[in-house]
């Protein structure tokens, strides 16, 4: 090291006890006693304090050297020397026993370089002050002249043959790492040993680090309470003054050397095994190796990001340290994976920190040559030592690089050597890239020069277009050999992009299915895949090759249609499809197009489209045919009445498809049952077009689905004279048997028949008696009716139900609907068909909307006596939300009816006909508006005169009567067991939001629902539900409620504390919730969920006591 030769005048501080007038304070005792101008004064002195005897004996401590960063950052290191007595003075020692002196020197960056930043070897330095008898009056300290000749050795290798000798490695290697343990954490590193070797194991332990490091390691030779004194890195004290251990491990690391005992124990990171080893080798290698490293320590210390907490890392200390065995190839060669990671983390560390040159120098391309291995590791090593510059710097070293990396690559594969070639070809100076490439494809095998030569050709700098199918081969190996169709989606889509180049890569790709025949399926789905985002040209360039390739042109569009086949409504996109095909492909794309549609998981619509957009439109001498097209063509139009139309209508005619399949039945091509299907439909037109409605009675109506009855039955009286009597009659003889139980209550397609059968009845919609008369006359002749009367034939979904309101509904009606529906509602039969136009009254609506509708029925019927079966009709038919509202808007009314049957109760054995009990149970569990609450309550109170009273209307004796089911204590007569915890619920939620009610009301009210409200009967939503309104009400709470309602809603079966968090969820389709509000109750429902853990808590922990006690009874 070199040290700067000059002298340095210190700013100085001289602390001691003297008598008054002899220092520089008002009084005796410790104070200073001189002072350099400009020298910085704190409130603490202890750094400059000392106890002259050990503790409990008259012997004098020994000397202590101190070295520390004052607040201004600056250095300040000072000596300590003991005394005998308290002053010295012209008479000698004097005064009480015990006393010091210290002598402290001010030294900035520069100064303390110029010691080497080795404050340690001055250590007992001659130029230390060690007492100064005289009175100070007031006049400085004497100059001080203080240069690197005052410290004990020059701060350099040689130093350590004094600083050594006998040291155990492993020892000094833990405490070097214990040091920048230390150091990194803000703590202290407590040394014990006998005062004569604690100021040499502190000057070995600073001097080992590089100079740059030094600063950091303050230190304190020795302190009998070492605990006492804060802010050094190190810190000395001897065995006799028995040193507080547990204080001194609550500070940091505790070694005690003359053991050789370290607490915590320390582990030596690498870095400090090297650096120990060096020391206590000390042969030539060692000090060239420790003065190196000082030499690129300096280097990286200047790097802008070698702060501090990054250069005291083990991390970053094992890279400088390691970095001198790397650094020379006779060190050894790397044999394992580990060696050549460590080689690419200190190349990449190296590179960082201003090293990487030397690095690269040592090793270059005829090392890596030598070296070649394949692991991944090493060649990671290699990617980082091209991605340095000087590596590309000399005049050869582009053709030795590319020698270099084909001897790596020869034997890698393709995956593995192309990153390789890449790296190195983006490291290499765009000058050096000729060069390498041409080295690198001469020094490879041919096989493998020639892949290479194909990917580098690839790259963008080269032509694409011409050179993208000679990929192919190997990026199909890939695909098939190692399930990696990265490189085949990649060629497929720069060939898509260059439509140019499309057919030759296609081509190459057939080749390789021709090789390989059972992969052709996987090759068709790479071309699929990249056809789904392909615009028209690059998809008319692969339709018009597929199709060139004769029975091979089905495999290869297989894929690519079935998707665009999958979606019956995409029939746009089938036909632009069949724009790209040329005219002289279009029997080839017809065929392909069947062949694939006929597959039993794709639409019918797809092969229809084939058979009728594509097939027929061919000339009939190059139409291409196969035996199984028509039949399937049959069985893939299932609907009679589709069939009808393809076979006898004009639109089709003209495609000649009535020609094709008849042509098709010629040649035998068709099942017996597709022959009777097509005998079917031409019995069925046959008989249409003559008009002859009793031919009907001699023919089979053609087979359709369900939803299509209406319109074989509109089309039937349409063809029969526009559904006079006796045609009606035939035609609905031959519906009823063609269709049984198609016309029962409730069955599919029943809204069709409705719409057919409305039309002739229209004409006497002027007379409801009339209307109503033929309708029942309609109803026999289907035999939907029973003799004698009765309700059967005109229940609330029936035939007759959906012809009201077709025949009320129908568009442009010229007659007074609301005579029709007074009609109907004074009818004791007919009154229930109202339902079904009610039903169409309130569908889309909102429940404003719903009520108004209700208003204005309510006004325009005159019901009298039958109010009653009116509100039976409408609240039957509302759903749960509609109900509530309108209960609550009618409530008074309801009252005085009497109770109203629920027509679903059936539905549900516990249900009872009430709908008293429908409102409780399907009313979304909600406040009911305050408005009407009393209205409703009354109306679900017991009315003894209306509810034992028997209503004419629809509480009929029963033919063999039964025992009445008993009934439980307070329950009520109208209401099922969930009807009535539900409308408890209702009714307690309701009373919540009534005008006037605040949160202590809640809460008070809340009090007295234990034993009162039955909320664990709800289902669960419903419960949240409830809890959410409860949330929503109250805006303030103490936390003994929150504990109650917790264990409450616990006892009532809630357990999900997290679904508590989205109670503004559970109101969401009612009560949308606003931020602001969510943001309030966010401390009660955090409160709530905490509380509810505990709850769930103590009731796991009471259960597992409980079944844990032999003496705990059973559980009931």
């Amino acid at each position: 090291m070199r040290l700067r030769q000059n002298l340095v005048l210190m700013k100085q501080i001289y602390y001691t006890q003297c008598p008054m007038g002899y220092g520089l304070g008002a009084s005796n005792g410790f104070q200073i006693k001189r002072l350099t101008p400009g020298y910085p004064i704190s409130g603490d002195f202890r750094y400059l304090g000392l106890r002259a005897f050990l503790a409990g004996t008259r012997t004098i401590a020994p000397s202590a050297l101190r070295y520390r960063r004052n607040e201004q950052g600056e250095a300040e290191v000072a000596w300590l020397s003991p005394r005998s007595h308290e002053y010295e003075t012209e008479r000698g020692r004097w005064g009480r026993p015990g006393g010091h002196f210290a002598h402290g020197v001010l030294l900035d960056d520069g100064e303390l370089e110029t010691l080497g930043n080795w404050p340690a070897g001055l250590f007992d330095c001659p130029r230390w002050i060690r007492s100064d008898p005289g009175p100070s009056r007031g006049e400085p300290p004497a100059p001080l002249e203080l240069s690197a000749v005052d410290l004990s050795d020059p701060p350099g290798f040689d130093a350590f043959d004094k600083l050594v000798p006998g040291a155990d490695t492993t020892l000094l290697a833990s405490l070097l790492a214990g040091l920048a343990a230390v150091v990194r954490e803000g703590r202290t590193l407590f040394l014990i040993d006998e005062p004569d070797r604690l100021s040499t194991r502190i000057a070995l332990l600073t001097l080992a680090f590089p100079s740059g490091w030094r600063s950091a390691l303050t230190f304190s030779t020795y302190h009998d309470r070492p605990e006492e004194l804060p802010g050094f890195r190190i810190q000395g004290s001897i065995p006799a003054a028995r040193p507080n251990r547990q204080a001194l491990l609550a500070n940091g690391i505790l070694a005690e050397l003359g053991s050789g005992v370290i607490e915590p124990r320390v582990e030596p990171a690498p870095w400090a095994l090297t650096l120990a080893s060096w020391l206590t080798g000390r042969s030539p290698a060692d000090r060239w190796a420790w003065e190196e490293t000082e030499r690129r320590a300096c280097i990286a210390r200047s790097c802008a990001d070698a702060g501090a907490d990054t250069i005291w890392s083990d991390d970053w200390l094992n890279q400088l340290y390691g970095f001198n065995r790397l650094v020379h190839t006779q060190a050894g060669a790397l044999v394992t994976p580990r060696d050549w990671e460590e080689l690419a983390i200190l190349t990449r560390w190296a590179k960082r920190y201003g090293l990487g040159k030397e690095l690269v120098e040592t090793r270059p391309p005829s090392w890596w040559r030598e070296a070649a291995v394949g692991s991944s590791e090493a060649r990671l090593a290699l990617r980082e030592h091209l991605g340095h510059s000087s590596a590309w710097a000399p005049d050869d070293a582009p053709a030795a690089w590319g020698e270099t990396i084909a001897a790596w690559s020869r034997d890698l594969a393709t995956d593995e050597r192309f990153p390789l070639i890449e790296a190195a070809l983006g490291s290499a100076p765009a000058a050096a890239r000729p060069g390498f490439v041409r080295a690198l494809i001469g020094a490879l095998p041919d096989p493998v020069a020639r892949e290479s030569l194909h990917w580098l050709e690839s790259l963008p700098s080269s032509d694409r277009a011409l050179l993208l199918p000679l990929g192919v081969r190997s990026a199909v190996a890939d695909a098939l050999g190692k399930q990696d169709t990265r490189p085949i989606r990649s060629i497929l889509v720069q060939a898509f992009s260059l439509p140019e180049s499309l057919p030759a890569v296609l081509d190459a790709l057939a080749a390789e299915a021709s090789a390989q025949p059972p992969a052709l399926e996987a090759m068709a789905g790479w071309v699929s895949r990249a056809l789904e985002p392909a615009g028209p040209r690059p998809t008319a360039v692969v339709l018009r090759w597929a199709l060139r390739q004769g029975d091979a042109a089905k495999l290869w569009l297989k894929p690519f249609l079935r998707i665009l086949f999958a979606d019956p409504t995409n029939r746009e996109g089938w036909q632009a499809l069949y724009k790209l095909v040329p005219q002289p492909l279009q029997g080839s794309f017809g065929t392909v197009v069947l062949e694939i549609a006929r597959e039993p998981t794709l639409p019918d619509e797809a092969f229809r489209w084939g058979v009728e957009e594509v097939l027929l439109a061919l000339p009939e001498a190059t139409r291409p045919r196969a035996s199984a097209w028509a039949g399937v063509y049959l069985d893939r139009t299932p609907s009679g009445l589709d069939l009808l139309k393809r076979l006898f209508t004009k639109e089709y005619r003209k495609l000649g498809l009535a020609q094709w399949v008849e042509q098709a039945r010629v040649r035998g091509e068709l099942s017996d049952e597709q022959q009777t299907r097509i005998i079917e439909c031409e019995q069925y037109a046959r008989v249409l077009r003559t008009g002859d409605a009793r031919s009907l009675l001699n023919i089979k109506l053609p087979g359709i689905p369900a939803t299509e009855r209406g319109a074989i039955l509109s089309q039937i009286l349409r063809h029969m004279g526009g559904g006079g009597n006796d045609s009606l009659n035939l035609a609905l003889d031959t519906c009823r048997d063609s269709w049984p139980g198609a016309f029962q209550a409730g069955q599919p397609g029943i809204g069709g028949i409705a719409r057919a059968l409305a039309e002739p009845l229209l004409a006497d919609q002027t007379n409801p008696t009339v209307w109503f008369d033929r309708l029942v006359g309609l109803l026999d002749r289907l035999g939907l009716t029973r003799e004698g009367g009765g309700d059967e034939g005109f229940e609330t979904d029936s035939l007759a139900a959906e012809i009201s309101a077709e025949t009320l509904r129908r568009p442009g009606t010229p007659f007074d609907v609301w005579s029709v529906r007074q009609f109907l509602l004074q009818n004791d039969r007919a009154w229930r068909l109202l339902a079904a136009d009610v039903r169409r009254e309130l569908a889309g609506k909102s429940i404003p909307a719903r009520l108004g509708c209700l208003e204005e029925w309510d006004w325009s019927l005159n019901k009298g006596v039958h109010t009653a079966r009116f509100f039976e009709v409408w609240l039957n038919v509302c759903d749960g939300p509609t109900l509530a509202a309108t209960v609550a808007a009618r409530a008074a009314d309801l009252k005085s009816l009497g109770p109203i049957p629920w027509w679903h109760s059936c539905q549900d054995p516990d249900a009872r006909n009430d709908l008293r009990d429908a409102f409780a149970t399907r009313s979304p569990m909600a406040p009911l508006p305050e408005a009407g609450l009393t209205a409703v309550q009354n109306w679900m109170r017991p009315n003894r005169q209306a509810d034992s009273r028997p209503n004419d209307e629809w509480m009929l004796l029963p033919e063999f009567p039964e025992p009445a089911a008993p009934r439980g204590a307070g329950e009520s007569p109208f209401l099922s067991r969930q009807g009535t915890a539900r409308w408890r619920c209702l009714e307690a939620l309701s009373a919540l939001y009534r005008t006037g009610i605040g949160s202590a009301s809640c809460w008070q009210s809340q009090a007295g629902w234990k034993h009162v409200l039955p909320l664990g009967e709800l289902e669960t939503s419903d419960r949240y539900r409830f809890v959410a309104w409860f949330l929503l009400r109250v805006d303030e709470f103490e936390p003994f409620l929150i504990a109650r309602f917790a264990k409450w809603i616990f006892e009532s079966g809630l357990s999900d504390a997290d679904r508590l968090s989205r109670w503004a969820e559970e109101l969401q389709e009612m009560e949308p919730v606003t931020n602001a509000i969510k943001l309030a109750r966010a401390p009660l429902v955090s409160d709530l969920r905490t509380e509810l853990r505990n709850v769930i808590r103590d009731a796991r922990e009471s259960a597992g006591r409980k079944s844990q006690s032999p003496d705990s009874p059973p559980d009931p």
